[in-house]
């Protein structure tokens, strides 16, 4: 990842034309603590006004009209957007779209937003995924959506996962009860789970290609100066991941 004044961007992304993403630091915002600064959760207990400014700001740094975000609610469910839907939108996890003009949000605090691109089609995609999307297998969906609706094939598509919780503090005490067993190859010392490969692994199951996948590979835990962390705070923010055509 390449580190830009308030947010990061993907090497993979970054040199596409008419593209913009980012992933933004908690870092420039007008919420107060604990929600200090650019919160961007909307059901996290910060005053609505704050979390407007907050999100209004972040779409002046996309340089769009329109910026829509997904509900989050922990499923596998993958909305497409067009100028002919409102953008009250469904309960969902994930965000499709082709059209220009048009920022696609996901908020998150130690949960995946994956950030997808196909420059055929020219379809973007953003997605947010905890262990529960995980195992419902969302990012899957997303991409089975991508081709089916857009036309985009597996192999051209680009995929970047945002920073979230590492190795380290992703401890499930009830993984037994929480992940297939299927998932349990990825617990990297007893309870502690490998998210991150959990995620790689099923995008290349999808058909990702290995070199068009980049994980930050940053947790959200470790840096509090950068990123809210639920785990590490209980209490917080949420971190705003973007991407737009232009």
């Amino acid at each position: 990842m390449i580190e830009r004044e308030g947010f990061f961007q993907f090497e993979l992304l970054i040199r596409v034309p008419g593209l913009f993403h980012a992933v933004f630091l908690r870092t420039g915002g007008v919420s107060p603590p604990p929600y200090s600064a650019l919160n961007v959760g909307d059901k996290v207990g910060d005053n609505p006004l704050w979390v407007a400014a907050n999100r209004e700001s972040i779409r002046k740094r996309c340089g769009v009209s329109q910026l829509v975000a997904a509900e989050n609610v922990h499923g596998a469910k993958v909305s497409c957007l067009t100028r002919k839907l409102p953008f009250a939108l469904e309960r969902c996890d994930g965000l499709l779209s082709q059209e220009a003009d048009l920022a696609l949000l996901i908020t998150h605090a130690d949960c995946q937003a994956l950030l997808l691109f196909d420059p055929v089609t020219r379809t973007i995609g953003n997605v947010h995924a905890g262990w529960r999307g995980n195992v419902a297998g969302i990012f899957t969906v997303a991409i089975k959506q991508m081709c089916e609706k857009y036309g985009a094939q597996a192999s051209n598509i680009l995929a970047c996962i945002s920073p979230s919780l590492g190795p380290c503090h992703s401890e499930f005490v009830n993984y037994k009860e929480e992940f297939p067993e299927r998932l349990w190859k990825f617990q990297v010392k007893p309870y502690y789970f490998d998210l991150w490969e959990m995620s790689r692994s099923e995008l290349l199951k999808a058909g990702i290609l290995p070199h068009h996948i980049e994980i930050a590979r940053l947790c959200t835990y470790d840096h509090p100066e950068q990123f809210f962390s639920y785990r590490r705070d209980k209490v917080t923010g949420r971190n705003g991941t973007v991407i737009a055509l232009n």
